[in-house]
This record gives C-alpha cells, sequence and structure tokens, in this order.
C-alpha cells in the first residue's frame, strides 16, 4: 500500500527548506498589507473593452456594474475564469483558442488534525509517504509549530482528485482518515478534524495547475503574449507554471513588458 516513505530530518528552529514560517499565505498577504486599500476584493470581472487608447472594465460590485478605465491592464486571471469574461474586441484567434482549451490539473489537500503525532513514533513508518490510497501523497505539516498535536496534509492529484472531488466533504474527510489508518494503524485514535480544498471548484479559479496537453505545444507562450493594451499574467503564463514562483515570475515579466512601452 506505501510505495515509499522518507523520514525528515531535524529542522533548525529558524529554517524549514521550501516553506515561509506561518504558512506560504504569509508572502500574499504581506504583499496585500503593503498594498493597502489599492486592492478591492470580491470584484469579479464581467467585460473587458480595450482598443489602442487604453481599456476600460467592468466590474461587479454589490449586484451592480461598474466601470474602470485606465490606459493598460494585466489580467492575472486562469483561463477557466477569463473564456467566461466578455471581451470587445476579441482577442486574437490564437490566444482565444488557447484560453478556451488550455488544459488544468486536478488537485485537492485534505489537512488532518490529530491529538498525537503518532508519526514520530520510532516504529513509525515516517513522516513523509507516497502511497497508492486515494490521498497518494501525505506528510506531517506542523513540522515547524511547537505542542504534542499535529497536522497530516495530503495532496491528490489527477484521477483521485477527480474522484474525491464527487463527494461531499464529509465523504472526503472519511475517505482520508481510513487512509490514514491504513498507512498508520494507531490514527483513528487521535483524529480530531479535518479541512479540504480542492481547487477545481473554487469559484474564482475553476483549476488548479495548467499544464501542456496533447497538442498545445506553444500555448504558454501565445497566453503570454500582450495584446494591445492588454497583458498578461498567473502561472499558466509562465516558465515555471503550476508554482507560486511562476506566478511571481510571470508578474515580473508582465511589469516588465508595460516598463517598455511607456518609454
Amino acid at each position: 500500500m506505501v510505495l515509499s516513505n522518507t523520514r525528515t530530518s531535524s529542522f533548525s528552529e529558524n529554517t524549514v527548506e521550501g516553506r515561509i514560517f506561518g504558512g506560504n499565505d504569509q508572502l500574499p498577504k504581506t504583499l496585500a498589507k503593503k498594498l493597502g486599500k489599492k486592492i478591492i476584493y470580491n470584484r469579479p470581472l464581467q467585460r473587458l473593452d480595450h482598443d489602442s487608447k487604453g481599456v476600460t472594465l467592468s466590474i461587479k460590485e454589490n449586484q451592480r456594474l461598474v466601470k474602470i478605465s485606465a490606459k493598460k491592464c494585466v489580467l492575472a486571471i486562469p483561463a477557466t475564469i477569463l473564456k467566461d469574461i466578455e471581451i470587445s474586441p476579441g482577442f486574437s484567434p490564437e490566444k482565444t483558442n488557447c484560453i478556451n482549451n488550455q488544459q488544468y490539473g486536478h488537485a485537492m489537500k485534505i489537512a488532518m488534525q490529530y491529538g498525537k503525532r503518532f508519526w514520530d513514533d520510532k516504529n513509525s513508518i515516517g513522516q513523509r509517504v507516497f502511497t497508492d490510497t486515494p490521498l497518494r501523497r501525505v506528510y506531517h505539516f506542523s513540522i515547524d509549530q511547537p505542542g504534542p498535536k499535529g497536522i497530516l496534509l495530503s495532496f491528490t492529484s489527477g484521477e483521485d482528485a477527480i474522484k474525491l472531488g464527487r463527494l461531499d466533504n464529509n465523504r472526503r474527510l472519511e475517505a482520508a482518515r481510513r487512509a490514514c489508518t491504513n498507512i498508520w494503524a494507531q490514527t483513528a485514535n487521535f483524529w480530531e478534524k479535518g479541512i479540504v480544498k480542492y481547487w477545481n471548484e473554487d469559484p474564482w479559479v475553476k483549476a488548479s495547475y495548467s499544464f501542456a496537453g496533447v497538442g498545445q505545444k506553444g500555448f504558454r507562450e501565445t497566453l503570454a503574449k500582450p495584446e494591445g493594451s492588454v497583458y498578461f499574467a498567473g502561472e499558466h503564463t509562465a516558465i515555471q507554471r503550476a508554482s507560486m514562483n511562476g506566478a511571481i515570475e510571470s508578474g515580473l515579466r508582465a511589469a516588465e513588458e508595460i516598463k517598455k512601452t511607456a518609454t
């Protein structure tokens, strides 16, 4: 059942490789704090009008449409959302084809809180396991947090994520509990609660990571290419796609493109 496992070596108090203390969401939260009121939330884009003079964006605000005009704009919107936004005039046929057909994977994470960190026991199989259960990858997620309690986090993708995605949250958590019990027999004694995130059902994303599907060579470059006053960002436009690194990379690229046209 368990395909492989690794026992994590001890980490220093101040460093955990590849992670940000307090959670990776500290990065966007810090950026948002610095920008302050320049960011407005819960205003989905409904329509974009653009020409050589600039852009006009129609956003939904408290059940009414509000228009915002600018010389340029950056769309950091997944293709799954962008394809349903009214664009006038429409983007190039090549761009439109990529937006309508860009492939995305399926990804789900389940965080499970236990009253004891049994995965640290001497005879435990380890703190990180790669399995053939629906959870696929399960690992100790509270490694940099003190206390007797701990969190196991699963990362499920592909067909397993699709299958779990058909279940409601209670059944997803029950499937996770069963899978963990198959890996660590004593888990049932320490289960407390859990939470699920399935990106493909998130109304603001409707997808997870982008990838080059069959016949989609060159999609990324086309999706990243500016069209008049409109620029594009997002992990689906980045070389390091499907990652936070890719999102940052794409933002820096779009900023440089705008700066070049301003000179």
